[in-house]
């Protein structure tokens, strides 16, 4: 009687796969057999075409972010006893970041081989979606635009938040100065060592910088690195239970207004910092969620003291071939997205929607949200598989 049981069962799923097959087939023949949409769904396709390209672009922006963050010491900066030569020649990791996070040696873990490293991983993630968050999904990621650039502090490296401050206003002096020297160059039809062009030092990235002393998402007391009843591990909650100091350094005089910590105070968890001892520097430990906030709104309010700009287009990022049909037209259709996305539906119009593949999942996706359908939409998500944002 199993047996017989399972046959039925077993000629039951293969009808429905005969089935779903089926109709998969009779969407592809009206996919190549229609001559035009109608004009609300040319719409709505309009519209999932541009989102997909932006989606597309900010999934390649984090990817190259997080391909900084995770190289074990390249780019990385590496904080010793001084800055040599070789650190300045990643200066350019340094330019568009609104502020500089500072691995304490504290806060890194031991490799099997004895030395230190930084868990970057995890971290980077965490700030990432809270970044996201902050700016709905659509930060600006134009030339490594980002939150901070990781700096390691080496064993000889600075121990206290002075000596954190310290280096960093010497870091930033040297690499403005070794900007110069490129822009100078660059006037006198010299080669730079580095192209600085796009990239720039912000005022906010002088005046303040984060510093993590400590893991405490790791603690035995955390249920913050658990997966949960999806299997996923929860960055947004690793990024309330993670604390980090947010350290005003004093160069504030490029800023529209000096920073204030008033706000941040009544959030503000014990310092714990034995080197804090006086009034001489201001500094708060927060969250890591609300660190991400406070620097966020910063730039938002920098950004308000400043003419609004159309933000200048990094072709670097994704530049997917034309449509069939506009190859000759690269520039023109690739760095746009309305551009992107009209020459798919007119290259689809002319060569059948099935003979384009970006039309014909958009079609697919548009239609499948009509019915009350989900379909997998292109759209970032943390590396690894095993965390959500």
């Amino acid at each position: 009687m199993a047996s017989s049981s399972n046959s039925r069962e077993n000629r039951g799923i293969a009808q429905q796969v005969a089935q779903s097959y089926r109709r998969f087939k009779e969407q592809q023949a009206s996919l190549t057999e229609r001559e035009s949409l109608s004009d609300d769904l040319k719409a709505q396709v309009r519209a999932d075409l541009k989102l997909t390209w932006q989606l597309r672009r900010l999934y390649d922006a984090l990817d190259i972010v997080r391909r900084h963050w995770m190289t074990t010491n390249d780019p990385i900066i590496i904080l010793g006893d001084h800055i040599d030569n070789k650190e300045l020649k990643k200066a350019k990791k340094l330019c568009n970041k609104l502020t500089a996070f500072y691995w304490m040696q504290s806060a890194q873990i031991v490799l099997a081989n004895g030395e230190k490293d930084i868990p970057r991983c995890v971290i980077y993630e965490a700030i990432s979606g809270e970044w996201l968050r902050c700016h709905n999904n659509k930060p600006n990621i134009e030339f490594e635009h980002f939150f901070a650039n990781p700096v390691k502090i080496t064993s000889s490296g600075p121990s206290t938040v002075h000596g954190v401050c310290s280096a960093h206003l010497s870091l930033c002096t040297r690499v403005s100065r070794h900007m110069e020297e490129a822009k100078t160059r660059l006037h006198n039809n010299i080669p730079p060592l580095v192209d600085f062009r796009n990239y720039s030092l912000l005022p906010l990235y002088r005046a303040l910088v984060v510093i993590i002393d400590r893991l405490d998402y790791g603690d035995e007391d955390a249920d913050c690195g658990e997966r949960e009843q999806d299997g996923y591990i929860s960055l947004s909650k690793i990024a309330r239970y993670q604390s980090v100091l947010l350290v005003r350094t004093g160069a504030e005089e490029q800023l529209s207004a000096p920073i204030s910590f008033q706000d941040l105070k009544t959030h503000s968890l014990p310092l714990e910092r034995p080197d804090i001892t006086d009034k001489s520097i201001e500094v708060v430990r927060v969250s890591l969620a609300a660190a991400v906030q406070f620097v966020v709104n910063l730039e938002k309010r920098e950004q308000a003291m400043i003419a609004k700009e159309d933000l200048l287009l990094d072709k670097s990022l994704r530049p997917y071939p034309p449509p069939k049909g506009f190859e000759k037209d690269h520039d023109r259709v690739c760095y746009d997205a309305g551009a992107w996305a009209n020459a798919h539906i007119l290259s689809a119009e002319q060569h059948g929607y099935y003979n384009d593949a970006e039309m014909r999942d958009s079609i697919r996706r548009v239609q499948a949200g009509l019915t009350g359908e989900e379909l997998h939409i292109f759209r970032p998500q943390p590396y690894g598989g095993r965390w959500k944002w």
